[in-house]
Formats: structure tokens, C-alpha cells, sequence
């Protein structure tokens, strides 16, 4: 449930638990990304991971399984109210699926361009580098974007991963 009296509490334990996504991910053969939707209580409604070797598809990425699952949940017609918490901010492909579902407020750990900066990252991941509340700022203010510093848990999914690939 919300913590009213601190909502930035609330915010890291949901981003703890997109870690553990990630790294549910990585087990399974895939890269480390993982993200869920909470309710405006704080309530949990749906996870994901990125599944993007694993089923072959480039657009598996865990914001947009989530956003596919969103979709096609009872929770659809009322996403405006949620908040989308994601271990990594969220590439282009990602930031318009979550800009088009209405999804209220997306809160990412790691800034895409730490990830860049991992040896082997930025060989392996195809990113283009526009910051997601730059790539819809000129939208309707919906989402709201708030990167939640998480200092080297962040990055923790990601040790050793991406040298290796």
C-alpha cells in the first residue's frame, strides 16, 4: 500500500523488485531489465521481464511486455492512475508503447546512459541515446518521469552481463 507519509520509500521498494526481475530475467537466458505496475495505492498489478532472446523478438522488452499486459488486463481503462517502475529508463520503443497506454507515472533507476557506460553494453544494446523524458516532452505531461537514484544496486543486474555477450 501507498505510504503517503513517504512516497519515496514506496518508489525504492518497488525498484528493489524490478532488480529482482532483471535478474529473474538474466536466470532465464535473457537480458537484465525488469519492470512492474502499481496501482495508485501502491499496490502491485502486473510484472514483467524482458524476454527479448528467449521468445526471439526484438521488442520484448520488459516495459512493453508490461505494457501488453496492461493492455489486455482489467486494470486497462484505468492506467492514467498507475505508475510503471523499471529497473532501466526506458528506451524509445518503450516510452511511446507507455506514452500510448496512458500509464500515469514511470519511475526507472538506472539512466540509459550508465548502461551505455557498462564495458560491453553499448556493443551489444542498440540504443538511442534521448533521455525518455526528453523523447516525450513535447506530449500532454503524461507520464510523469522521475529518475530514483538507487546508487550501485542499480547496476547490480547488469555486473559481468554484458562483458560476456
Amino acid at each position: 500500500m501507498r505510504s503517503a507519509d513517504d512516497p519515496v520509500a514506496e518508489d525504492r521498494t518497488h525498484l528493489l523488485h524490478t532488480f529482482d526481475l532483471a535478474r529473474a530475467a538474466r536466470a532465464q537466458g535473457d537480458r537484465p531489465f525488469g519492470a512492474l505496475l502499481a496501482d495508485a495505492d501502491g499496490a502491485i498489478l502486473l510484472t514483467a521481464n524482458n524476454t527479448e532472446i528467449t521468445k526471439r523478438d526484438v521488442t520484448a522488452h520488459a516495459e512493453t511486455n508490461l505494457v501488453r499486459a496492461a493492455s489486455d488486463s482489467r486494470w486497462a481503462s484505468t492506467l492514467e492512475g498507475t505508475t510503471m517502475y523499471t529497473s532501466t529508463e526506458p528506451c524509445l520503443m518503450c516510452a511511446g508503447a507507455i506514452y500510448l497506454s496512458g500509464i500515469g507515472r514511470v519511475v526507472y533507476a538506472l539512466p540509459s546512459r550508465d548502461l551505455a557506460a557498462l564495458p560491453g553494453a553499448s556493443d551489444t544494446v542498440r540504443m538511442v541515446p534521448v533521455p525518455i523524458a526528453q523523447a516525450l516532452a513535447t506530449g500532454d505531461g503524461r507520464p510523469q518521469i522521475r529518475h530514483h537514484p538507487m546508487g550501485h544496486a542499480a547496476f547490480d543486474p547488469h555486473l559481468e552481463y554484458w562483458k560476456a555477450q
